[in-house]
C-alpha cells in the first residue's frame, strides 16, 4: 500500500471538520431562533395578560378601612403575594397596573411596565405622611379618570392632620425616560 500524500490526509481531515462546523452552526441558529421565540411568547403572554385586565372604573374610591375587591386572574405575571385590582389606560407603550400587597392593610401600588413585561417603577397609593403609627385615621385614593389619581390621608380626629396629593399618570412616563 502506497503512503498517503499530505494533500490526501489534509482533505480527509478538513472534510469532517467542515461538516462538524456546519452542524454546529445550524444548531446555534436553532438555539438562537428558540430563544427569540421564547422571548416573543413571553411578550405575547404579557400583552395578553394586560389585555385581560379590566380598566379601573371611572371615579372609584379605595379606603384603607374598607376591604378591596380584587380581580381573579391567574397569571405568572402577577407578582408573588400581590392581588390584582385593575389597570389604567396604557399610554405610549407603558402599562399601568394596580396591585394590592398585604401589610397591616392591603396597600394599593401602581406599577408601570413596558411592553415586554419589565417593571419600570412603582408608586404606593396610600400615603401616611407624618401620621403617628398608632393613629385611627386612614387613607383614600380616588381614581377620577384614567389619568388622575387623588391620594388623601387624614391622621385622626385628635391629630387633625390632612394631606392630599394628585398623581398624573402621564407624568410618571416623564420620570422613566
Amino acid at each position: 500500500m502506497a503512503p498517503r500524500s499530505d494533500k490526501t490526509t489534509l482533505k480527509l481531515f478538513i472534510s469532517p471538520l467542515m461538516i462538524l462546523l456546519f452542524i454546529v452552526g445550524c444548531v446555534g441558529d436553532k438555539k438562537s431562533a428558540h430563544n427569540q421565540n421564547s422571548t416573543e411568547k413571553v411578550r405575547q403572554t404579557f400583552e395578553q395578560f394586560v389585555a385581560e385586565i379590566p380598566l379601573v372604573p371611572v371615579r372609584v374610591e379605595l379606603h384603607s378601612y374598607n376591604p378591596i375587591k380584587h380581580i381573579e386572574i391567574k397569571s405568572p405575571h402577577i407578582p408573588e403575594g400581590a392581588a390584582l385590582f385593575g389597570k389604567l389606560k396604557s399610554m405610549d407603550g407603558y402599562h399601568f397596573i394596580i396591585y394590592t400587597y398585604p401589610a397591616d392593610i392591603r396597600l394599593p401600588i401602581l406599577e408601570v411596565y413596558d411592553n415586554d413585561g419589565i417593571k419600570l417603577m412603582e408608586k404606593q397609593l396610600y400615603r401616611y405622611n407624618g401620621c403617628p403609627a398608632t393613629n385611627s385615621g386612614g387613607s383614600t385614593i380616588i381614581i377620577k379618570n384614567q389619568e388622575m389619581i387623588v391620594m388623601q390621608t387624614f391622621c385622626d380626629v385628635y391629630d387633625g392632620r390632612y394631606d392630599s396629593d394628585t398623581l398624573m399618570v402621564s407624568r410618571l412616563i416623564e420620570h422613566i425616560n
